[in-house]
């Protein structure tokens, strides 16, 4: 059977090497629902660090550095929540509940994780997580995954949240809401070594997770422009310095050359007022629910942001 799976394994990457560098070995491995059932894998934590020890180093021992590989998708360190003192975190803890268990083994799972590879010398050239916890609470599960490969040696690997949503539910799809919480979480991760967000989903058609287009028509919701609006100013490549005041108004802003950008979000059910102090003449972009990246005429300088809308200026 080994022999089976590492010949499986090496053909997959031999055939998606050059167009494919990253090699993901399973996904979610402690995705449980409960502790008689496990939603992706069946066997125990011991089988899952075998099972990835044999094949990151038969892949590497394949490929050596043209290729990355890394695990384990992590499902969700959200039982940091419940224990924060525990986990060097300076807010009151979260009330049990019935995923506390679940939670818990996740947290356990990763420790198990980080312990054995360390032990058995198994390459890692990425880490890769998801969430579904709001912005703040997963940018909080970053700095804890951080700590955590640090603590075992593994601080300066590449991190990966590479399935992420915080705003996948029926009622939030296609709403003014998604989008500012899309803008959020990305504004909030840069402040963490992630090094890659992948938005968990962009499909078209109906599904649970998809959040970017419209089942009904295939036209994008107002959370393409987020990620539209963040993809220009991503092409500018130099991040310039902001800050805001308000933990819930988010900003960010870059240049290259003479073309400058920037992206403003209330993450609020709040409106507020903005008072931002450029001087500069730029073109102002809203974005919710009922404008789609419309230009509209406003100063730069004070200007209104009702309840999650994102404004984005460039010239």
């Amino acid at each position: 059977q080994k022999t089976a799976w590492n010949n499986y394994c090496t053909a997959l990457a031999e055939h998606y090497r050059g167009r494919v560098r990253h090699f993901e070995i399973w996904n979610e491995p402690e995705n449980r629902e409960n502790p008689k059932e496990n939603q992706m894998w069946t066997g125990s934590a011991e089988d899952y660090y075998r099972l990835y020890s044999t094949t990151a180093k038969h892949l590497k021992n394949c490929f050596g550095d043209s290729i990355k590989v890394g695990g384990y998708g992590a499902s969700g360190c959200y039982g940091i929540f419940y224990h924060p003192e525990r986990y060097g975190l300076n807010e009151p803890a979260r009330e049990k509940d019935e995923r506390y268990d679940n939670d818990i083994h996740r947290i356990e799972f990763l420790y198990g994780f980080m312990e054995y590879i360390k032990k058995h010398n198994s390459p890692i050239d990425f880490f890769s997580w998801h969430s579904y916890a709001n912005s703040m609470k997963t940018y909080k599960i970053g700095l804890f995954i951080e700590s955590v490969l640090e603590q075992y040696g593994y601080g300066d690997i590449e991190l990966q949240l590479n399935e992420w949503n915080n705003s996948h539910t029926r009622e939030e799809k296609g709403t003014s809401l998604a989008s500012a919480k899309a803008g959020s979480m990305m504004c909030l991760l840069q402040k963490t070594k992630t090094n890659i967000l992948c938005h968990y989903q962009a499909s078209l058609g109906i599904g649970p997770y998809n959040s970017v287009f419209s089942p009904m028509d295939l036209q994008p919701f107002c959370i393409y422009y987020t990620f539209k609006a963040w993809g220009e100013l991503y092409e500018l490549r130099n991040r310039v310095a902001t800050a805001s005041d308000d933990e819930e108004l988010f900003i960010i802003g870059a240049v290259m050359d003479e073309q400058k950008g920037l992206l403003v979000i209330n993450d609020s059910e709040e409106t507020k007022i903005v008072k931002s102090g450029i001087e500069d003449e730029l073109d102002a972009y809203l974005i919710d629910e009922n404008h789609l990246m419309e230009k509209v005429d406003i100063d730069i300088k004070k200007f209104e942001l009702k309840p999650y809308q994102v404004m984005f200026f460039k010239n």
